[in-house]
């Protein structure tokens, strides 16, 4: 699916998601402003489409850092304004990106070897492509995606 995807991309588009390393780091993807905020109950019982706390994705990040023990870089998707997701800037080392085409930021998302999600489907493709290790709030990993009878691993 990623082949036919990026085949069907102009040359400039490929070039750009070529382009993009997350190596020194991982992605975290905010969904803000079409979903609406919840009580912190209602999302624990798995109410989706709807925005995750910033605190949640701050402490995710600092337990990231100091289980890594450096400062990693934080690569942020986010269709929230700079101004919203000031606490996430304020943590230091993030950089935001933005492709400015849908498929492309999936696309390019999808080649992270870790992801801090917020449950959209934005992230849903990315982790589908991908295949690499994602981090949600609980209750938010809503789909199944993949089942590998092998090694008995569920992605959902």
């Amino acid at each position: 699916i990623y082949d036919d995807l990026y085949r069907n991309l102009s040359k400039n588009n490929q070039l750009r998601i070529d382009n993009i390393n997350f190596d020194d780091g991982f992605v975290v993807q905010i969904r803000m402003d079409d979903f609406k905020k919840v009580s912190l109950e209602q999302l624990k019982q798995g109410k989706d489409n709807v925005r995750i706390p910033l605190e949640w994705f701050e402490n995710i990040i600092k337990q990231i850092r100091k289980i890594a023990n450096k400062n990693v870089k934080v690569y942020l998707m986010s269709d929230g304004s700079d101004r919203a997701l000031k606490s996430i800037y304020e943590l230091g080392n993030v950089e935001r990106f933005d492709l400015d085409n849908s498929i492309c930021n999936i696309l390019a998302m999808s080649k992270a070897k870790l992801m801090v999600v917020s449950g959209s489907t934005y992230s849903l493709w990315s982790r589908f492509l991908g295949q690499m290790s994602s981090i949600s709030f609980k209750n938010q990993y809503k789909e199944k995606v993949l089942y590998d009878k092998k090694i008995n691993l569920k992605l959902i």
